[in-house]
């Protein structure tokens, strides 16, 4: 079955209106005593709505096509039917119209219970999904949203909300926390022009804490702020391949080519070099895989690749990390994506989790972040630097900021189909004080 909201026609899947998502698998649309999936307000086909909403669009509606036979005929739920939220409502995937014909079988008889693990794994995959057209659709550019009469006026509000004695920090946070990084560059030109002042330098003397951070992330231009990233993983002892990784395997090549021209701008080093010289085996080859201009170029047949995948790990005692780095860090995004909407479909496991498992350390996360769809991924770390014990301020303050206007707002969708919250209130909860006020203003923003 297709995923919802995702696009027909990745080789290697079956059409749309097959029934079932995995073989042996439950039908989609919940476990039995699960709920439905589905963001609020977004009805689910065949289905009640979410939060015990009606379905709109006037209820479920005929498929395209002809009715299409269930996968090895009708079986019994796991268990018995369970509640679903809102109350009872058919099944997605039951047995109806087919979109394009009959889809293949995969399995006779009476669908099975898969393991928990493979249930917590599907679940991932259904919701990563879910968000697939929102991340594919254009993201909000990193480009200018205001006239120069409008810089020079929010750089006359930031003078104004600085000079003299104290500081008026909402001024700051209403004038260029809802502004873009090309927005900002406009904002501190006019500043220059106008004062004869560094506006970085004002905030950095008349702020301080976390605030003082995000208002100098949000004034820098992405490549500036990712090449320090780089320059913050490889210098000194030690490597931080965490962060390398979470740059270099989630950047488009013309992202890094700019940021390797501003790492030689701001440190006269090459980007490269250092890399190469702090790294070493299978991880640099990737990183170098990231870094090189042909980065991308790879295209194939995704059936045959997620069968090469699967020989090269799970399908086999021990991994041919070769075949993993040169399927997934030389081919372009939409193949990788591709790939891994695939594998999940054939096999029940996300491609990611596959990859932790079969290698694991650097070389596994660094192969993860390239293979998990960048929404997906940073929707995972906000999460990560918020949940438990305390908050992790400097990532969450490194995720918000570098990827506003990048895969923020897509991550807010995943983000809120998953935990069934908002980034907006997770933060909000989270934080306090003119910190707070800043995140808030950026992520209310994007929309998340």
């Amino acid at each position: 079955m297709q995923y919802p909201g995702q696009p027909m026609g990745y080789p290697g899947q079956p059409m749309m209106g097959q029934p079932g998502m995995y073989p042996g698998g439950p039908m989609m649309g919940g476990y039995p005593g699960q709920p439905m999936q589905g963001y609020p307000g977004q009805p689910m086909m065949g289905g009640p709505g979410p939060y015990g909403q009606p379905m709109q669009y006037g209820g479920p509606g005929p498929m395209m096509g002809g009715p299409g036979p269930m996968m090895g005929g009708p079986g019994p739920m796991m268990g018995g039917p369970g509640p679903m939220m809102g109350g009872p409502g058919p099944m997605m995937g039951g047995p109806g119209p087919m979109m394009g014909g009959p889809g293949p079988q995969m399995h006779a008889g009476v669908a099975s219970a898969p393991p928990p693990q493979q249930v917590q794994q599907v679940q991932h995959t259904q919701a990563a999904a879910q968000t697939t057209t929102a991340a594919h659709e254009p993201e909000a550019k990193i480009a200018t949203t205001i006239s120069e009469a409008e810089a020079k006026a929010d750089a006359e509000k930031c003078r104004n909300a600085m000079k003299g004695l104290g500081t008026n920090e909402k001024l700051l946070i209403d004038t260029i926390g809802c502004r873009t990084s090309a927005d900002m560059q406009l904002i501190k030109k006019a500043f220059s022009a106008l004062y004869q002042r560094d506006l970085v330098k004002d905030i950095t003397s008349e702020c301080s804490g976390k605030f003082r951070d995000v208002l100098i992330a949000i004034c820098q231009e992405p490549a500036e702020l990712d090449a320090k990233l780089v320059r913050q993983a490889v210098k000194g002892l030690g490597t931080d391949e965490e962060l390398l990784s979470e740059v270099l395997c989630t950047r488009t090549p013309t992202e890094l080519k700019a940021a390797a021209e501003s790492y030689t701008r701001q440190f006269q080093r090459n980007m490269e070099g250092d890399i190469k010289g702090d790294t070493s085996g299978d991880l640099a080859k990737v990183y170098m895989a990231c870094l090189s201009p042909n980065r991308g170029t790879r295209t194939g047949d995704v059936a045959a690749d997620v069968e090469a995948l699967y020989k090269a790990g799970a399908g086999k005692i021990g991994t041919d990390e070769a075949a993993f780095i040169n399927i997934i860090a030389n081919s372009t995004r939409a193949h990788v994506e591709a790939i891994f909407w695939a594998y999940a479909q054939k096999y029940g496991k996300s491609l990611d989790t596959v990859i932790r498992n079969e290698m694991g350390g650097d070389l596994g996360k660094a192969l993860a972040n390239l293979a998990l769809p960048p929404h997906v991924l940073f929707a995972e770390k906000i999460l990560k630097s918020m949940k438990g014990m305390g908050t992790n301020d400097t990532d969450l303050i490194r995720l918000i900021t570098t990827q506003r206007g990048r895969h923020l707002k897509a991550a807010g969708k995943y983000f809120l189909e998953v935990n069934r919250k908002t980034i907006s209130a997770w933060v909000g909860d989270e934080t306090s004080g003119d910190y707070k006020a800043i995140l808030l203003k950026i992520c209310q923003t994007e929309g998340v």
